[in-house]
């Protein structure tokens, strides 16, 4: 637990435009649907544990579009895993 706080204090001061250039190269989206898919949770499923819309967990999954800092925490607690572990 305490590795996932470091990692929600170092993502939270980033700025988007720093985040943007973070996840560039990120590996967020075959992450995602790999943990998405391992919890054995759905597109919708997912969405509503994260308020947001099925469409938008599809566009992450994609690489259509980046969550923000916040959202990317959550899905990392949500996981059991570290902001980082969700981008590399």
């Amino acid at each position: 637990m305490e590795k996932i706080m470091l990692d929600q204090t170092h993502y939270r001061q980033m700025t988007d435009e720093q985040l943007k250039q973070v996840t560039g190269g990120h590996q967020l989206p075959k992450n995602l649907l790999t943990l998405r898919t391992g919890a054995q949770l759905s597109r919708r499923a997912l969405a509503e544990k994260l308020n947001v819309c099925t469409s938008t967990i599809a566009r992450y999954e994609e690489g259509k579009r980046v969550p923000d800092v916040d959202l990317i925490i959550q899905m990392a607690a949500l996981f059991n895993t570290t902001c980082d572990r969700m981008l590399k």
